[in-house]
């Protein structure tokens, strides 16, 4: 599961927690457009379910540096994972947006991971 969070007021694009896929998640799903209703959305591992996922995080923010989060996350879990289906929850509480990706595929963390060598 990867958790972002975006204040919508500054142009840095946030801080990228990577959270342990075990953590237990309470999802609610309503229908309502008031900033702390957790909207959520259910695809399979597919490049193509993107178009899906950009109409799905534009109903609630229209902005390139997340639309470019999103597809890096969303495409990197979808090449990677082996996963079977990808949730997505999005939030947005006192100008603050957090996109919480789901999925039941194979584990990364590459805080982790030894930094790869570098070629000269």
């Amino acid at each position: 599961m990867f958790i972002i969070r975006m204040k919508s007021d500054v142009e840095d694009v946030g801080d990228i927690d990577v959270v342990d896929a075990t953590d237990v998640i309470e999802v609610v799903d309503n229908d309502e457009k008031s900033d702390s209703a957790i909207r959520s959305i259910s695809l399979n591992p597919e490049i193509s379910k993107l178009i899906a996922l950009n109409e799905f995080i534009h109903d609630i923010v229209e902005d390139f540096q997340v639309d470019l989060i999103v597809e890096e996350v969303f495409v990197n879990i979808v090449d990677y994972s082996n996963c079977e289906h990808i949730t997505i929850n999005a939030q947005i509480e006192n100008d603050l947006l957090t996109l919480k990706f789901i999925d039941d595929g194979i584990e990364f963390n590459p805080l982790l991971n030894e930094d790869p060598e570098k070629t000269e």
